[in-house]
């Protein structure tokens, strides 16, 4: 049995991710603040206390000093000049400016220097000592040292470097095959991405899929081999398009991957249309599943809808009625047709629990009713959720023998509503009006 292993990111698009991760700012920061700045600032109190005498600085001034001050402030100049993300050195009242221009001072005019800049400089180094031990002490270094080593580069980082070095070596269009995921510390985030980027079993994948644009890439990665392969994968995909899409709507990209492995697997029927000459095998294929079936009960549909596109049209056109707008066509067409549910149940004979998926649609049904109360677009895209969602509910009722039909509606005893009663008579075999469909076009109801 192919398991068929397929992954939600690919290898090129984990790459990125890890390539574009920047620490968070307030981190970035510190650690710029750690490793920049502070050797600057502990540079400039080196020189400062060589002029000290008596307790006060700018008092006495060592051979070369000019030239070692001269030095320390062209290097803490230059990098001023760079792309800044500290704030610290940009403040013109923060202790490394305070201490840069009074230096400055002192090598070009010492004359010039204010009792009220000595006194903040003393102030500035008496504190810096008070807090880290005295200039050159043993102790000071080492404080300093332990400061700094906790700006390292940190795990995180080199574990970026080793997953950046690996991942350039994988093929970059698929997912990591054999990748070990325990041991790595990285950010929620891109830990989630490096086990969205695993390959995993199709079963496993559609269980984590959270969105069409996702399963339209599972689909794309499914190859088979054989036609028995597409059938198995088909069978899969299709059971969890049918648990997690309420109204069964497939998108183009969707669209596309089924047919892909319906072709594979040799079958003739294709999704996009009804219309169109190859639409008369999907015709054929929702006729044969659907015949004497509660859901044709329910919904009323005449055989003779089946027998060519040009009949259907005609049957669509006039079950909506004359004068109708397209959009409301278009809901006779996907009505009469399932969604396109009947074709493929037909086609690949699927098994799964089919009165759970009815009981979670009922569920979803009156959840959606809740929202009739909101804002009018919200409560105009609930209506017309309800009717599908309705519909992708009689469908499951309808793959139920009479005694599991019996039984699902015996369960709903909290339910007390004119359209369930009207569904539970339907199974009675009595005649219902079905369960109506929102067309937004024309902001009215059409009945199916």
């Amino acid at each position: 049995m192919n398991t068929f292993p397929v992954s939600f990111l690919t290898v090129g698009e984990l790459l990125e991710a890890v390539e574009n991760y920047r620490l968070p700012t307030p981190l970035s920061r510190q650690k710029e603040a750690a490793r920049v700045w502070r050797p600057h600032y502990e540079k400039l109190l080196e020189c400062l206390a060589e002029t000290v005498e008596e307790g006060w600085p700018f008092q006495v001034y060592g051979e070369d000093w000019g030239k070692r001050v001269a030095s320390v402030l062209e290097c803490l100049e230059t990098d001023l000049q760079g792309d800044l993300r500290c704030h610290f050195p940009q403040r013109s009242d923060s202790n490394l400016r305070v201490l840069q221009n009074a230096l400055h001072k002192a090598l070009s005019h010492p004359s010039e220097l204010t009792g009220r800049e000595v006194g903040l400089c003393r102030t500035i180094l008496c504190d810096s000592e008070d807090k880290w031990g005295k200039m050159g002490s043993r102790a000071r270094q080492s404080a300093l040292k332990r400061s700094l080593d906790s700006f390292t580069d940190s795990t995180l980082e080199k574990e970026l470097t080793e997953l950046k070095a690996h991942l350039l070596t994988c093929p970059q269009d698929s997912g990591l095959t054999e990748f070990e995921l325990n041991g790595w510390t990285l950010t929620p985030q891109l830990k989630d991405k490096l086990r969205r980027t695993c390959r995993r079993p199709l079963q496993q994948a559609l269980e984590e899929q959270k969105s069409q644009k996702d399963l339209a890439f599972l689909l794309s990665q499914v190859e088979p081999q054989t036609p028995r392969e597409a059938e198995e994968a088909l069978r899969m995909i299709l059971v969890s398009l049918w648990r997690h899409l309420l109204d069964f709507y497939l998108s183009p990209a969707m669209k596309r991957g089924v047919n892909r492995l319906l072709r594979v697997a040799g079958l003739t029927l294709q999704m996009p249309s009804a219309w169109s000459k190859p639409g008369r095998t999907l015709l054929q294929m929702t006729q044969a599943g659907l015949s004497d079936s509660f859901y044709q009960k329910y919904y009323r549909i005449p055989k003779e809808a089946y027998d060519g596109p040009e009949q259907f049209a005609s049957v669509c056109a006039e079950r909506a009625g004359k004068g109708s707008p397209s959009g409301a066509v278009s809901v006779e067409a996907e009505t009469l047709l399932g969604g396109g549910s009947w074709a493929l149940w037909q086609a690949l004979q699927p098994k799964a629990d089919w009165r759970l998926l009815a009981e979670n649609h009922l569920a979803q049904f009156y959840e959606l009713q809740a929202k009739q109360e909101l804002k009018p677009y919200r409560r105009q895209r609930a209506l017309r959720m309800q009717g599908k969602v309705w519909r992708q509910m009689v469908f499951f009722l309808s793959l139920l023998d009479a005694e599991d039909q019996r039984e699902f509606f015996s369960a709903q005893q909290n339910i007390e509503s004119p359209e369930f009663e009207a569904l539970k008579k339907c199974g009675e075999g009595e005649s219902v009006s079905p369960v109506p469909i929102w067309i937004e076009s024309e902001s009215s109801f059409v009945g199916s």
